[in-house]
């Protein structure tokens, strides 16, 4: 976004899914930052119940505020250059909660609004490594629960999408197939964790998508392997550990995301030293604090003569501190216009393929 202050004094508001979220930035220095889950709560129904979140955020949204304002030193809600907020995608429901607080907050202090939209909030997610110290142009991998995206993203922070999913996102494969082996939410953590006990050779799953062309993934398949494998088992009462077959289907995640990267460093050229190729790339979203993905994308861009940064571990899941990042790249809305606001269950990204900050 042209012209755009990058060291505004933010507040933030997240509340997409099942995280209540809060933060203060200053530019990207990280003054107050509270996330409040609903793992727990949602934990014995298997996945997020939209009805019962929305409902969460009503009760936390103040509370997670007005504790992000207080570890910032702010008394006042005029001492803010402006409130952001996600407008989506998500659950609508979830969403509209805190856009209307943050409306409220915006009409009642006379501070100008900023609507963020989620996936560019993660892409943010990496600038807020001090010690990386990136800065826009970099290519980026965002896998999340919802989304797995490739993208291209240049010095405004403006995003092009190069290859997505074709079904299921990376973070959802992870979570539906901790459920299939009897884990606990969080279903991605949880399977990683159990994969780090197993031997992924003794189950191997096939990657997808690796040797198409284009930059799109899929793991749907993957998932369906999986079960397959698990009622098998079953049948003959015997067989693979559920450590082995999370390990196998772990490193088949990990390669069909790592295929996709590999094309698109081949295609770019990376490390070919031309003026108009990406010397960086950024791994964002709940997924980037994969441990084996991380290992992996660090050694694809070395062998590539690129760098990776990888958003720090606090910032990879939903939070309000990346939309707050993210917040410096868009314009304000004066309160009297961001009073018709509204929330979206999808990303323009995916009917533009591009996503500008406006």
């Amino acid at each position: 976004m042209t012209g755009a202050p990058h060291n505004r004094l933010v507040l933030a508001i997240e509340s997409s899914c099942d995280e209540t979220a809060a933060a203060v930035l200053r530019g990207r220095e990280v003054l107050g930052d509270v996330i409040a889950s609903q793992a727990e709560l949602h934990e014995r129904f298997g996945g997020v119940v939209p009805e019962i979140a929305s409902r969460r955020h009503l009760e936390l949204l103040d509370v997670v505020v007005r504790e992000a304002l207080d570890q910032a030193g702010i008394t006042d809600l005029t001492e803010l250059d402006a409130i952001a907020v996600t407008r989506g995608p998500g659950l609508v429901g979830a969403l509209l909660v805190g856009v209307a607080g943050a409306k409220a907050r915006s009409w009642a202090s006379g501070v100008p609004l900023i609507a963020v939209d989620h996936l560019m909030g993660h892409v943010a997610s990496a600038l807020l490594d001090p010690e990386a110290a990136l800065e826009p142009p970099f290519l980026c991998l965002l896998a999340s629960g919802g989304h797995t995206l490739v993208l291209d993203v240049d010095a405004g922070l403006r995003v092009t999408l190069l290859g997505s999913t074709r079904d299921d996102a990376a973070g959802e494969a992870f979570d539906k197939g901790a459920r299939l082996l009897g884990l606990q939410m969080p279903g991605g953590p949880n399977l990683a964790a159990l994969a780090a006990t197993g031997d992924p050779g003794v189950v191997r799953f096939t990657p997808a998508m690796v040797h198409h062309e284009g930059f799109d993934t899929s793991f749907s398949g993957l998932k369906t392997a999986l079960s397959v494998a698990v009622r098998e088992r079953a049948v003959r009462g015997e067989g693979f550990s559920d450590a082995d077959l999370a390990a196998g289907y772990e490193v088949a995640i990990v390669a069909t995301l790592t295929g996709a990267v590999r094309k698109l460093l081949k295609a770019r050229g990376a490390g070919s030293g031309h003026p108009d190729a990406r010397t960086t790339l950024a791994v964002v979203g709940g997924v980037a604090a994969n441990t084996r993905l991380r290992a992996e994308m660090t050694q694809i861009s070395e062998q590539f003569g690129m760098r990776t940064v990888a958003t720090p571990l606090r910032w990879c899941g939903d939070n309000a501190a990346m939309i707050a990042a993210a917040a410096q790249f868009y314009p304000e809305q004066a309160p009297d216009i961001a009073r018709s606001l509204d929330a979206y269950a999808t990303s323009p990204l995916f009917s533009h393929r591009e996503l500008v900050p406006n």
